[in-house]
């Protein structure tokens, strides 16, 4: 295995912090995402992290579940 592998990883992004308004939209985002299935939330997910960072998706997406019946299925 050469240096190749780094090259694979996803870009590293300083954590972003949300003021409440974009918060709660990407929270209804993901909200609606949740009825077209889990292709659709990946891909969410995916576009998400890229724009704002895993920390900031992860607590989009852990307020979108505690707020609705996405996580109940």
């Amino acid at each position: 295995m050469g240096d190749d592998q780094g090259a694979a990883l996803p870009q590293q992004h300083d954590p972003v912090t949300l003021d409440d308004a974009e918060h709660a939209r990407l929270v209804a985002v993901v909200t609606a995402a949740s009825v077209h299935g889990p292709v659709a939330l990946r891909r969410l997910w995916d576009d998400v992290v890229a724009s704002y960072g895993a920390e900031a998706a992860s607590r989009v997406w852990q307020e979108a579940l505690a707020s609705s019946d996405i996580g109940q299925t």
